[in-house]
Order: structure tokens, then C-alpha cells, then sequence
């Protein structure tokens, strides 16, 4: 069983190149960036592990990488002019260091994790850039992500990944959504559906039945008989009761 991690573009500062920059944070969690003053080859926005003082906190849960194993990604994002981002992985020792880096100038790649490196920090360059859309970073294992298709169905909400390798079949997956890192656990059929629940509405069942209608009239389902249902967290299983409720009495 794979794994699939989703990072978001959190609304952190440190995090992000602001000094001159337009940053437009969009209510389906997608993030507009434009500076068309900021030097080419610096960061628009980075990921890593920071350590825990009064001015940073880490990422909640930025995936450990293995070391030895070679991982891809994949930028989901609308970006003008074409071929104007890149994205750079450095290779970090104990003492937060770089000793080495990967720069790949297009929105997918893959990368190998050194064997001597013992963290690691992801960045979008600016390859004058005028405007990105970021919706998405998708990361995991080559051998994983080298089979998937993602499609976010509802933004934040309801994403759909296909395994070319897996038997035919479809799986809901409820959990709580987080922000800025997922850390999905992929199935065994092609057709996996991840709700992800925002913490404030986990308890709201009125705002889950209109989520749940949207996402079942994604589906277009003629029965939902044959649909799979999991839930990757104990916090989730009410909302997965409302789900499998109104997907049951959907017409």
C-alpha cells in the first residue's frame, strides 16, 4: 500500500517570498502569486521542516523521506508565461546545511533523497514568472505516483486519484482535511475518491448532506451499491455516516 502527500500553500509569511508580491489566498484553498520585480532563480514559496523556537513551527506532518529512494512529484498550477517556474529540492545535514540540491525547470520530476542528507526543502523558483495559480504539490514514491492520475473534483474538498494499476473498482475515503501537508493512504481499486473534511464542519451534518450532494452529483453514479467506503481517521467516522446516508437515498 502507497502513499500519496499533498502539500497546500499555507498562509505563512517566512514561508513565502512577500516583499513587493500580490498573494491572493482563494476561498477553495488555492493561492494566486505575482511579482514581476522578483529576481529570477529566488523562491515564490518553499516546504521544509523547521525547527520548533518563538519565531517558526515545522510543517504538520512533512513527510520523512527515505534515503536511498528515489521520489516524484507533480505541481498542479496554472503558470504565465509557460515554462516560468521551476522547482529546486536542496539536500539539508543536521545542522539545517545544504550540501546538495536537484533543479528541475518544469512542474514534474523526480529526485533521489541522498544518503547522507538528513532533511530536505522543496522550492518553487521564480524563472520570470509574471503569475502562478498554485492549487497543489503532489509527492510520493516514484514507483506510486508514476501510475496515478489526480484531479481535485471539488478544490480542498473532493479528490480523485486513478490507478492505471489496480483492479477496477471505487473507494470513498473520509478523513479530516489538514493544512498545509495530506498524507493519503492509497487503496487497492482504480477509482479512489478522498473527502476531505474541514475540521469545523465535521460536526456540522447539515453543511456535510450539502457537501455530500456535491460530491455524489460528481460522481455520476447510477447506484451507489457497489461503492467501497473507508475512513483514515477515528474523528472522521460520523461524517462518513452522513456521507454513506445521503449517497444511500441520493436519486
Amino acid at each position: 500500500m502507497g502513499y500519496l502527500t499533498v502539500l497546500h500553500w499555507e498562509s505563512t509569511p517566512s514561508a513565502s517570498f512577500t516583499y513587493g508580491s500580490q498573494i491572493s489566498y482563494q476561498k477553495d484553498g488555492s493561492v494566486i502569486f505575482s511579482n514581476t520585480r522578483q529576481e529570477p532563480g529566488t523562491p515564490i514559496h518553499y516546504w521544509q521542516n523547521l525547527p520548533l523556537n518563538g519565531l517558526h513551527r515545522p510543517h504538520d506532518q512533512f513527510p520523512l523521506l527515505k534515503r536511498g529512494h528515489t521520489y516524484a512529484f507533480q505541481v498542479a498550477a496554472q503558470i504565465e508565461p509557460a515554462n516560468s517556474v521551476a522547482v529546486n529540492i536542496s539536500f539539508l545535514d543536521e545542522n539545517n546545511h545544504m550540501i546538495s540540491q536537484h533543479f528541475v525547470q518544469q512542474l514534474n520530476g523526480t529526485f533521489t533523497m541522498p544518503e547522507d542528507a538528513k532533511d530536505y526543502r522543496l522550492e518553487l523558483l521564480n524563472i520570470n514568472n509574471q503569475k502562478i495559480h498554485f492549487v497543489a504539490l503532489y509527492l510520493g514514491e516514484v514507483d506510486v505516483i508514476r501510475s496515478l492520475a489526480v484531479d481535485d473534483l471539488i478544490p480542498e474538498l473532493f479528490l480523485h486519484v486513478h490507478d492505471y494499476t489496480k483492479p477496477d473498482g471505487r473507494e470513498i475515503i473520509v478523513l479530516r482535511r489538514r493544512v498545509p501537508t495530506e498524507l493519503l493512504e492509497l487503496g487497492e481499486v482504480s477509482d479512489q475518491y478522498f473527502f476531505r473534511v474541514p475540521a469545523k464542519l465535521l460536526a456540522e451534518e447539515s453543511k456535510l448532506r450539502e457537501l455530500a450532494v456535491s460530491a455524489y452529483q460528481k460522481l455520476h453514479l447510477d447506484n451507489s451499491k457497489d461503492l467501497l467506503w473507508r475512513v483514515m481517521t477515528s474523528e472522521a467516522e460520523p461524517a462518513i455516516r452522513t456521507l454513506q446516508e445521503v449517497f444511500q437515498n441520493a436519486k
